[in-house]
């Protein structure tokens, strides 16, 4: 079952390069901010396997300061009358980064690691990123020890992976690494460059079967 919803949306986007200084007629300055008015559509998508009972919201790319967790409400709220989204748990992802992160570590990983966080329980936040996306996080013998430690005892937050183009499975023709962002604490990965959707299902399926 999938249900596709489609939303009108405007947004101003801060444009710089634009911005003009005037004077008035007794020579104070005018500083002139310019933004560039957007009109574009959002889709929202909700899929149920029946078969396999899972489902997943899909939402197309926001701009920078868009707040997907507003857009997920505004749809489930359209669908209530005859969807009880209460019925669907989120899955934590917060495993799916530890897990990838101590694949990576064990050697033969299918993801390679960019940055990845970890929460402490008391909340603070432990990062550890590499020097370029074509590198890994793991590598450095007093980083991997300190990172393992934090691992440990906290939780997953945020993970930069790139999905090795040889691991891609049975999706043919995948040579290129695919950039995902997961966000352990609100249960969304992200997609920040174009990819097919067998691409994308079979990453967002691997992830699904390591959290």
């Amino acid at each position: 079952m999938r249900v596709t919803a489609v939303e009108k949306r405007e947004y101003a986007e801060r444009t710089p390069d634009l911005d003009e200084v005037k004077e008035t007629g007794r020579g104070e300055k005018i500083s002139l901010k310019a933004y560039v008015h957007h009109l574009t559509r959002t889709i929202t998508a909700f899929e149920w396997d029946l078969n396999a009972n899972v489902a997943m919201l899909q939402i197309t790319q926001l701009q920078r300061d868009g707040a997907y967790e507003e857009v997920a409400g505004r749809f489930f709220q359209l669908v209530s009358p005859w969807l009880d989204i209460e019925r669907f748990g989120l899955v934590d992802l917060r495993q799916a980064i530890r897990g990838l992160h101590e694949i990576e570590e064990r050697g033969n990983p299918e993801a390679r690691s960019h940055g990845v966080h970890y929460r402490s329980p008391r909340g603070r936040t432990i990062s550890a990123h590499s020097p370029t996306p074509r590198d890994s996080v793991v590598g450095e013998k007093f980083i991997d020890e300190a990172m393992e430690s934090v691992r440990k005892y906290g939780v997953g937050h945020l993970g930069n992976f790139y999905w090795q183009g040889d691991k891609l499975g049975l999706v043919p023709n995948a040579r290129e690494d695919v950039h995902f962002i997961i966000v352990g604490a609100k249960s969304r990965v992200n997609f920040p460059t174009p990819n097919t959707e067998e691409v994308v299902r079979h990453v967002l399926q691997r992830v699904r079967a390591i959290s």
